[in-house]
């Protein structure tokens, strides 16, 4: 009966195209710069920013803020960031689609005005590995190191690790980055 089931489980993975198995651990890494080649996001400039809410990171991956206005903005030169403002509710939200399972998460960022990440009252510093085996939605909030309310946070690499849960995965549409105001 186990041979039975693996085979069938192993036939519909096949049949629907599904590229890894079901519980294998999968990490989509990518930087904020390829973010702005491969989705053509607009690099804000002096008064004029282009924000980016809400976007795949792949397939399996949505990424978005909810943060008032600016939050999600992006900015740079050489390097891109992806920046999220205490003041203005800052927030980064990680979903699974369905069919996914969250493992765990890691920013790598740079900060102003004492900015950083939060989970909750803990402080999690740049490239600080977040275990959220078993979710499927995960947010970090924008605080602060000390006591200022304008912390920014500017995130240049966004890693997250998934698995998946069952074959109904990948069906779901493609996320398009909102963009409130273009440039």
């Amino acid at each position: 009966m186990k041979h039975l089931k693996l085979f069938f489980a192993l036939f519909a993975m096949l049949a629907l195209g599904v590229g890894n198995a079901w519980g294998e651990e999968v990490t989509v890494t990518k930087t904020t710069n390829t973010l702005v080649s491969e989705l053509s996001w607009t690099v804000s400039s002096g008064s004029c920013a282009g924000c980016y809410t809400e976007f795949d990171l792949d397939n399996a991956i949505t990424i978005s803020t909810t943060g008032t206005p600016n939050c999600g903005s992006v900015w740079g030169t050489t390097t891109n960031d992806w920046r999220l403002y205490q003041n203005q509710n800052g927030n980064v939200i990680v979903s699974a689609k369905t069919g996914y399972e969250l493992v765990s998460i890691k920013f790598t960022y740079s900060q102003s005005n004492s900015g950083t990440l939060k989970d909750g009252s803990t402080t999690v510093t740049t490239k600080t590995v977040v275990n959220c085996s078993g979710l499927t939605t995960k947010t970090l909030t924008v605080g602060n190191t000390g006591t200022k309310t304008n912390g920014q946070v500017k995130i240049t690499e966004f890693s997250v690790t998934y698995t998946q849960t069952s074959a109904d995965s990948g069906t779901e549409e493609p996320v398009v980055s909102l963009i409130p105001k273009k440039c």
